[in-house]
């Protein structure tokens, strides 16, 4: 049966909830299967890809002022800003919290839209770990409910 309710995210505290129901969302679900390397979900990393999520939105909303980065993020988001001028992702979502009500659990999607066809991708500032095609696959299920020909990036 699929969940019923308002789907609500309280980014703050990182808790997606469908009524008054808490659910998991996909890195809850991994480290419980035991798909999460803890050595490399470390607060610096979260920090540090929080700040690069926020920056690279901005760049895709227009918003962000490329000559005023801090040298310490410069590289992730001028990297960011060359795939974009290079590939000319066109989103439909961009950091967006959705719930797949029929499986019971939620996600945070980087942005989805088309690239290369309809697709969804991460945005990662560490090394490529087996878990990011797992976020993947949980982000297309999570879109499309079911099987999809959406492909799936990590950038």
């Amino acid at each position: 049966m699929a969940l019923r309710g308002r789907f609500t995210f309280a980014p703050d505290q990182h808790i997606y909830r469908v009524g008054r129901y808490q659910v998991p969302g996909t890195t809850e679900i991994m480290r419980v299967a035991g798909r999460v390397d803890e050595r490399y979900y470390t607060l610096t990393g979260r920090t540090r890809g929080q700040v690069i999520h926020e920056l690279s939105e901005g760049l895709d909303l227009g918003l962000l002022d490329l000559t005023k980065l801090n040298r310490k993020v410069r590289g992730w988001v001028l990297a960011y800003a060359a795939f974009v001028e290079q590939m000319h992702p066109r989103h439909d979502l961009i950091e967006a919290a959705v719930v797949q009500r029929g499986y019971g659990f939620a996600t945070m999607v980087d942005r989805a839209g088309y690239l290369l066809g309809r697709a969804v991708w991460n945005i990662k500032t560490g090394p490529m770990h087996p878990s990011h095609a797992i976020q993947r696959a949980a982000e297309k299920l999570a879109l499309d409910g079911r099987w999809s020909a959406r492909r799936r990036f990590t950038l």
